[in-house]
């Protein structure tokens, strides 16, 4: 195990890890001003790279998903793209043209590579989301000023089905990148007001790290996001006086991964723990086409849908 020093201070330092594991930027600080340090692997340590981007002030940064490309975001908005082996300067892949242009009333919080090819997104700390093409210099709005967004996680390209994450304060909003204002499923709803989240290699798993507070990410939790069609319309459940069952309840909790009461044992934690809680018997009846949508029998999981927690 390793301990790195952060310099300066931040409740919620913001961190920018490459896919290989190789190199690590730690941004700390706040609004008003903030500080970067680089740390590369050697093969058994991490080690601090002295001054890496120069005179360049650095508030934001994001590798690209091939780890070829290291994206900056100054303060001001003025993106940069470096290699993160050599930290030296290049426009490629795209002629990086124009700035977010920030005012200096406002500062970046993230920094992404996306939704679209030669694109880059950034996240204000008030919430507001906008998008730059690296090519034409053009920007637009990437999602409703109300929404109040933490940070954004995109999928892979090579992800059979690409996805977008938007977390927000206490829940994280699934769509499809080319319309982030149109969720595509209910939203994950994590425990705690603060999370990072970021997809696996393939696409199918999201894993968030949340909690209270921007410096106590307690809670890490792997979910299933390969997304499932939509029930048909021939399958209904009653909607009249009969007993809703204790198991959908628990279902309800577990799927939504809202805060559950640690000292009820009783409450199973995780899907496969509820599978093996309840017999055939206790799920069959007028509810029993919602139980099938998640488990093929009372202790046989289906192919899980979206916002599974472990």
């Amino acid at each position: 195990m390793q301990t790195i020093e952060i310099k300066g201070s931040a409740q919620f330092p913001r961190v920018a890890w490459s896919r290989d594991g190789k190199t690590l930027v730690i941004i700390s600080g706040g609004w008003d001003r903030s500080s970067c340090q680089v740390f590369r692997h050697n093969g058994n340590l991490y080690q601090e790279i002295a001054n890496p981007f120069g005179n360049t002030s650095v508030a934001a940064a994001c590798f690209s998903e091939d780890d070829k490309w290291l994206g900056t975001e100054s303060p001001e908005g003025a993106v940069q793209l470096w290699d993160p082996v050599t930290f030296t300067s290049t426009a490629a892949p795209a002629q990086v043209s124009g700035s977010f242009g920030l005012a200096s009333n406002v500062r970046p919080r993230c920094l992404a590579f996306g939704p679209g090819k030669d694109e880059m997104m950034t996240v204000l700390f008030d919430g507001s989301v906008s998008i730059l093409d690296l090519r034409s210099g053009s920007m637009r709005s990437g999602c409703a000023r109300d929404k109040q967004v933490m940070c954004f996680a995109f999928s892979p390209q090579q992800a059979k089905r690409r996805l977008a994450a938007a977390v927000l304060r206490g829940s994280i909003v699934i769509s499809n990148p080319e319309t982030l204002d149109q969720p595509i499923a209910e939203p994950i709803c994590f425990q705690g007001a603060f999370c990072s989240a970021r997809f696996s290699s393939d696409g199918t798993k999201l894993l968030t790290v949340s909690g209270p507070f921007g410096d106590a990410l307690d809670a890490v939790r792997v979910w299933d996001v390969s997304l499932q069609e939509p029930l048909p319309t021939s399958v209904t459940t009653p909607l009249d006086s009969t007993l809703v069952p204790t198991w959908l309840g628990e279902l309800g909790q577990v799927v939504s991964a809202q805060w559950r009461n640690l000292d009820d044992e009783d409450v199973p934690a995780s899907l496969d723990a509820l599978a093996k809680k309840y017999s055939a018997k206790e799920v069959d009846g007028p509810y029993a086409a919602i139980w099938k949508r998640f488990f093929s029998s009372p202790n046989l999981s289906l192919s899980p849908p979206l916002a599974r927690g472990r």
